[in-house]
């Protein structure tokens, strides 16, 4: 394969364009090679994945989780559905939005018996990447979200970027069904 010469407009669109194909293949990897994992592990290897990719482009990401000893974050196609939504969401603030800041939150909902899974960003905002396939994406989301009972909202901040934001039914962690 020949090397390409970023001083080149033609040829740094190319470029990016490989580096965008290689970036996707490396999280499908992943995502297959988690998937017989827990969330949070799951979740654990996205972070490390991503977290390299964003700082190579002078991203910041900040990462808050929240456990309880009540709630167990959920399981099976549900955990592997939350995982899709944020992996395909921390992709397009990687390839899309340019960000200076991106902050991935997983908390319980106190008093919902839910869990929230948050991604914010201070970018460019879905709506104004439409050209990037912002809309599709987006509804894409939704329709995911749709299929696995979750409930998810996608919206733009008011000081710029947007908000991807998922809840999950949560259970009873084991160690309250044991008693």
């Amino acid at each position: 394969m020949p090397m390409l010469n970023e001083r080149h407009p033609k040829e740094r669109r190319n470029l990016h364009d490989r580096e965008q194909r290689l970036r996707g293949m490396r999280l499908a990897v992943d995502s297959l090679e988690m998937s017989i994992y827990p969330l949070a592990d799951r979740l654990a290897g996205l972070r490390n994945r991503i977290q390299p990719a964003l700082e190579r482009k002078g991203m910041q990401m900040q990462w808050n989780v929240r456990v309880s000893e009540d709630m167990a974050l959920p399981t099976g196609a549900l955990a592997t559905e939350i995982f899709a939504i944020l992996q395909e969401t921390l992709g397009h603030v990687l390839q899309h939005s340019g960000p200076v800041q991106v902050t991935v939150t997983m908390a319980p909902v106190p008093g919902q018996g839910t869990w929230r899974f948050e991604v914010c960003d201070n970018g460019a905002g879905w709506a104004d990447a439409a050209d990037a396939g912002g809309g599709q994406r987006v509804q894409g989301l939704h329709e995911r979200a749709r299929r696995a009972g979750l409930h998810l909202v996608c919206e733009a901040l008011a000081q710029g970027g947007t908000r991807v934001c998922v809840e999950a039914p949560g259970h009873a962690a084991p160690a309250l069904q044991a008693r």
